[in-house]
């Protein structure tokens, strides 16, 4: 026990806190447990007591996304706005890849150069693209999520305009009415 710290206990407080901590295995059963760590998505575990950041999700899901990846849909609103929390991490590849099954769920797409963008050293596409993706292929909480993204700063009108580029695309006609009722939401 340090002279400087009185407190009997005072050896059990960690040196150095951070928001995200990734731990495997048995390691965070008893912090969670005990509340004072939430499970995230992958091995990641974030102290209850921190706030985390886009950067700080993304660094939770680095170890998850195969080289070349970009982190889409669910996933992406998740690193961008924090809720909720996806069961599956979906990245985008540019080309068919083997990969091991789990958590990942990878599609094989072309993405725009100005779609994505690096947070927290993962690729991960804008927020608005992320809008654009969760409309045209989430089914639920499709509009709470896009909500959560226009909160964060998406553009509506982008996205609209991508819809009209994209009009021949699966899914762009579902999106455009989605977009329509979260335009009509906003104040």
């Amino acid at each position: 026990m340090a002279a400087s710290d009185p407190h009997p206990l005072a050896w059990l407080r960690p040196r150095r806190l951070t928001p995200i901590t990734l731990v495997h295995g048995r390691a965070a059963l008893g912090p969670h447990r005990d509340g004072l760590v939430e499970a995230l998505v992958g091995s990641g575990f974030a102290a209850t007591d921190l706030p985390i950041g886009p950067a700080d999700r993304a660094r939770c899901l680095a170890g998850l996304v195969p080289p070349g990846g970009v982190l889409v849909r669910r996933c992406a609103a998740w690193v961008h706005t924090g809720t909720p929390r996806p069961d599956v991490v979906d990245v985008v590849l540019p080309r068919p890849r083997r990969h091991r099954p789990g958590v990942v769920r990878t599609h094989v797409a072309a993405l725009r150069d100005d779609d994505v963008e690096v947070i927290g050293g993962s690729a991960v596409t804008t927020l608005t693209a992320t809008l654009l993706d969760v409309l045209r292929w989430e089914d639920a909480d499709a509009v709470v999520l896009a909500r959560a993204l226009v909160a964060a700063g998406a553009d509506p009108t982008a996205a609209a305009l991508r819809c009209e580029e994209l009009c021949r695309h699966a899914g762009t006609a579902r999106a455009r009415d989605l977009l329509a009722e979260v335009q009509s939401a906003r104040p």
